[in-house]
């Protein structure tokens, strides 16, 4: 089927959903970040559109119109908030040693470009970096209320998130010869479900489908009163996305972070939402289960973690050639080689060995850094859910619920080290805590987040 009948479709649907609550009330946060509607929004519709092939692009290769398309929104972007900060004569960044490590490590990308095999490439993925801060800077910027901004950001990336299932699975229902199928390396024997338009792997749509289900049932347990339709909606787009996209790492995530809120929220008594109806369907379905989380694999394959553990090995006979400061960012890892075959591999499918092949020990030491410093800063915004306000108390719990499904799907793909959906959420979801702290200081409420990180 034509790509744009099934993104037409798609957002037919997402628009049905803004219908009712709680999406109509993130559609209308998000009217309201113009950042997230003039820069996000588009990026995703550039990153998301079907690509003719997954090889490694190389210099002197066609770029195509979405990468030109990318560069012209980057471009636009820079000049933008680079002439606005000149006008404002002061810009506040945000006060996160996190957020200072992130810049430290995109200045150490950006330098790379003087011993990558392929400068302008490199120069030119550390400057997506440079943008993306800008653009998190830029949010932090408002004058409105830190508190209102915050849930603002939540909301909307919220919506995207919720909106790239939704329209996933319409794609599956329109075009499933395109949904379904292999989307790994060939011979793995692993067919899952991924986005149509837009295109989304499996992997990172079993992700959305885990932020968007762990939302929606902590809403469920947080809320009270009567619920509406849109209440439940929001679970079973999110429960449906993750089960189909056959992703092992989100549902595997999907059980910590469900204990982790637990323990940090002290609602003991989730647990038993959880371990009853698990240790029933353990019971009565174990055969069913077993045969799903195999994929078709092979013992193997399982051990192998579907062709990751060659993958790595690889990586790091190339890593150990220049250990140090590596082969230049978004390059080095290009020149990987899929076991004997000779194919080489556009990504490596971890965040921290891509790292250390493409900036060495120092990149790898920096990244590293900042996974911690957000884990933490989420952890803490956690206590919001407790001691903010009614109409904030789901905030934090959205950030924590984004940035440890990216820190924990960062072990098994590429992720928020390079431009990707996981660094938009990784860096907005700490921007949104700083002003969440904020907001929450000046309503002189308990301010769970009085350390900064």
């Amino acid at each position: 089927m034509n790509n744009l009948v099934v993104l037409v479709a798609g957002i037919v649907a997402v628009a049905l959903a803004t219908r009712m609550e709680p999406i109509r009330g993130w559609w209308r946060a998000m009217l309201g970040e113009r950042y997230l509607l003039a820069f996000v929004v588009p990026l995703f519709v550039l990153l998301g559109w079907p690509l003719e092939t997954f090889d490694p692009f190389r210099e002197g290769d066609q770029l195509g119109w979405q990468r030109i398309g990318r560069m012209l929104l980057f471009g636009l972007a820079a000049a933008h908030f680079l002439l606005k900060g000149l006008a404002r004569g002061r810009t506040t960044v945000p006060p996160l040693t996190s957020f200072s490590v992130f810049s430290s490590y995109a200045v150490l990308c950006a330098v790379s470009t003087f011993w990558s095999a392929e400068p302008l490439q490199t120069l030119w993925k550390a400057i997506e970096l440079m943008v993306v801060l800008m653009v998190a800077t830029e949010l932090y910027q408002d004058r409105r209320s830190p508190a209102d901004r915050a849930a603002g950001i939540a909301a909307s990336l919220l919506l995207l998130s919720f909106a790239l299932c939704l329209m996933s699975l319409v794609g599956a229902m329109l075009a499933p010869e395109r949904a379904w199928r292999d989307w790994g390396l060939e011979g793995l024997g692993v067919r899952s479900m991924g986005g149509v338009v837009p295109m989304v792997n499996p992997n990172m749509l079993g992700q959305l489908g885990g932020i968007v289900a762990m939302v929606g049932i902590f809403r469920l347990l947080l809320g009270s009163g009567r619920r509406s339709v849109g209440d439940f909606l929001v679970p079973a787009v999110g429960m449906a996305t993750l089960f189909l996209a056959y992703s092992r790492t989100s549902i595997l995530a999907c059980v910590l972070i469900y204990f982790l809120a637990t323990i940090r929220l002290r609602r003991t008594r989730w647990l038993l939402f959880l371990t009853l109806p698990g240790a029933v369907a353990v019971t009565l379905f174990a055969e069913q289960l077993t045969t799903y989380l195999a994929r078709g694999q092979s013992a193997e394959q399982l051990h192998s973690l579907t062709g990751r553990m060659q993958m790595w090995e690889s990586a790091l006979n190339v890593f150990w050639e220049r250990p140090l400061l590596g082969h230049g960012f978004f390059v080095g890892h290009k020149s990987v080689e899929w076991g004997s075959s000779g194919k080489l591999l556009a990504t490596v499918d971890s965040t921290y060995i891509e790292t250390l092949v493409n900036v060495g020990i120092v990149g790898f030491v920096l990244v590293l850094s900042f996974a911690v410093l957000a884990g933490l800063q989420s952890w803490r915004g956690l206590r919001a859910c407790r001691l903010a306000p009614a109409n904030f108390n789901e905030v934090g719990m959205i950030f924590f619920v984004l940035v440890v499904f990216a820190l924990i799907r960062s072990l098994t793909a590429s992720s928020f080290q390079v431009l990707h959906y996981n660094l938009i959420f990784v860096l907005f979801s700490l921007v949104g805590l700083s002003l969440l702290a904020r907001g929450l200081s000046r309503e002189r409420t308990v301010n769970p987040l009085d350390q900064v990180y």
